[in-house]
This record gives structure tokens, sequence and C-alpha cells, in this order.
């Protein structure tokens, strides 16, 4: 009933406060709707236009629960670990856990990999590689500007030290 309304405040007004709550409650209003194309565009839109809105964990919660809605259920493992990555305190992260864990139980083996990027990770001041992603520490390490110490990258072991060395 409301999506006039904030239709009109989309369109007539990029700049105010109210475009992250606009998104979300038309992106709602169109997941009710059965309308999961529009639906994940506008919450995908609320995450990049406004990252950091207090709206923006619900948003990415509402995707992966899209996608899991569509039958997309390995994209919406994906966004449920992304959820839990960027709003780690967020109800919608525990949700998302919830979500991840029950996924996991339902699709044991046929789930993807999830792998954050190393700029997500640097974002929210966090670094994780699997014991052999020199790829991801170098792009870190390139795009921070700073000296990184790995631990389990590199160890003590002098060849994995001059393989971090040659990958950047």
């Amino acid at each position: 009933a409301a999506r006039p309304e904030y239709n009109e405040v989309l369109a007539n007004y990029a700049d105010s406060l109210l475009l992250p709550r606009a998104y979300l409650m038309l992106g709602k209003s169109q997941l009710n709707l059965k309308n999961y194309p529009q639906a994940l565009k506008n919450f995908r839109l609320l995450i990049e236009e406004s990252p950091d809105a207090r709206e923006a964990p619900e948003a990415r919660y509402l995707v992966a629960k899209t996608l899991q809605q569509q039958g997309k259920w390995q994209a919406a493992y994906l966004a449920y670990e992304e959820t839990d990555l960027y709003h780690p305190m967020s109800s919608f992260a525990k949700k998302s856990r919830l979500a991840i864990n029950a996924l996991k139980k339902a699709h044991r083996k046929k789930l993807p990999r999830f792998k954050a990027s190393a700029e997500a990770l640097f974002k929210k001041g966090m670094t994780y590689f699997e014991q052999d992603d020199f790829e991801s520490f170098s792009e870190l390490r390139k795009k921070s500007g700073i000296q990184i110490v790995g631990d389990d990258l590199t160890v003590t072991n002098v060849s994995r030290i001059k393989m971090a060395v040659d990958k950047g």
C-alpha cells in the first residue's frame, strides 16, 4: 500500500536519509508479492548505495532469503555468509548462521566454498586466508601498503617463505 510513497522518495529525493528505508520497504513488498527480481534489485541498491545504513544488515539477509526462496540455495548460502561477515553482531547475522547450518545439513557436499574478498576483510579489519591462499594475501598486502606478517601462510618453512616472496 505504501509503495507509491516509497517510489516517490526514490524518484524525487535522491539525497534523503530515507532512501535506505525506502529501498528496504519496497524490497520487502516485492518479496511478499514474490516479485523476486525486483526485490533483489531494491535490496542490492540499498547495500550498494548505503552499505553502512542501519537497514543494510536486513537487506543483506533478505537477499539471501530471496535467493533461497527462488531455489538458488548455493547463492543463498554465499549471501548468508556475507551477511555474517559484514554484520557479525546483528540479529540478521544470527539468523544467517542458523540458515547456513540448515543449508549445510540439507546440502552437505554440494555447497560452494565461501571465500570473502581481501577488500571485504580489510574493510572489516580482519584477515582470514586458507593455508595456501598466497593470491589473497598478496592482494591485501598491495592494497594496505603496510607490512603483513603471515603466521599460517609462511610459518617457519624456508621454502614457503620463498614462495610467498615470489608471489608478491
